[in-house]
């Protein structure tokens, strides 16, 4: 990564799994913007690797641009890493040099997101060729240098996907909403001078397990709101992925707050009515193994018009689906 750094430039930033900063600078030249927190330093963007929509937010010129659709945004870091000789052997048709046992590790570890990203080559809807030949290169290394964990493919697949359900367990709440958090400010037409700060948590545990361990309903919403307040947030977004260990099936929860009664509401009535046949939301109902609770969860979290929760039905929709549509609510506004 640092070749990636120098060969862009020392005083850039290069952009790897987003493609815009939070805030745009106020002289309006592309590429250049700010960081939550850090609202008076300016950063200029010499490059980005992402599989998000393109919020035209990165200059043309920049290299690597790499902005396109995959399953998993480490696909395209791999062939970012090739296209300008950093990783030698990551271009299709490379004749590579013979793999160390140290660039095999590397190539496992670059394996790993894109197996989880794309449910292990299986998810139809989100595997691209980007995955395959990404997962193909990478493979090809780790058998080069006969790392034995690359002999049981699947059994490799099932290790990264249990050690990442379980990592969360050793973490607060807070650290759970904040593990893989991202944040947008949206302005609506008929309020231009009222910004809205949107912050989307998503998680693979499900709402009953943050919940219990929260301490219950009224204490896990407390620390939510706790937490959106610290960030200056106008809506709050928890998404969960998980697997039931009843039925053996993918799930997907949604609950959304709305933390004014003003425009942030009205943004979520107009999500409602926009998304809830899009994303196949259902009324909500435990799908994990513990269904304690569950009435009072569903009073407690699901509040009109403040608070909705949901179950997903089309679980195709992650994240990179579902926040274009509630920053759309807010614009349509």
């Amino acid at each position: 990564m640092s070749r990636l750094a120098r060969s862009c430039g020392a005083c850039g930033r290069i952009l790897v799994d987003w493609n815009s900063l939070p805030s745009r600078a106020a002289d309006g030249q592309q590429g250049k913007g700010s960081l939550d927190g850090l609202p008076n330093v300016d950063f200029r963007v010499i490059g980005c690797v992402d599989h998000h929509a393109n919020e035209g937010f990165c200059a043309p010129e920049i290299s690597p641009l790499l902005i396109t659709t995959s399953g998993s945004c480490a696909s395209l870091l791999v062939q970012a890493l090739g296209s300008i000789g950093a990783w030698p052997g990551c271009q299709e048709g490379d004749d590579a040099l013979s793999t160390t046992r140290e660039e095999a590790q590397v190539a496992q570890l670059a394996l790993a997101p894109i197996l989880i990203d794309t449910a292990n080559l299986t998810a139809e809807d989100k595997v691209t060729p980007h995955d395959t030949s990404a997962h193909d290169i990478l493979h090809r290394k780790i058998n080069q240098a006969g790392v034995q964990a690359s002999a049981k493919h699947d059994d490799f697949y099932t290790q990264i996907l249990e050690t990442k359900q379980n990592s969360l367990d050793l973490l607060t709440v807070e650290e759970v909403l904040d593990r893989d958090y991202k944040q947008w400010t949206e302005t609506s037409s008929s309020h231009p001078s009222k910004p809205l700060n949107i912050g989307f948590c998503s998680m693979v545990k499900s709402i009953s397990w943050i919940v219990e361990k929260a301490g219950g309903p009224q204490a896990f919403l407390d620390k939510l709101c706790t937490f959106a307040a610290q960030r200056e947030l106008g809506i709050v977004v928890v998404m969960t992925a998980f697997t039931s260990k009843t039925s053996d099936k993918f799930c997907r929860e949604l609950l959304v707050c709305a933390l004014d009664d003003g425009l942030a509401t009205d943004a979520l009535k107009s999500f409602v009515s926009q998304a809830a046949s899009q994303l196949g939301l259902e009324e909500w109902s435990a799908r994990d193994d513990d269904e304690r609770d569950i009435l009072t969860i569903k009073r407690t979290l699901d509040n009109e018009p403040s608070r909705r929760i949901w179950l997903q039905t089309d679980v195709t929709k992650s994240r990179k689906q579902v926040a274009p549509l509630i920053r759309g609510a807010v614009a349509s506004l």
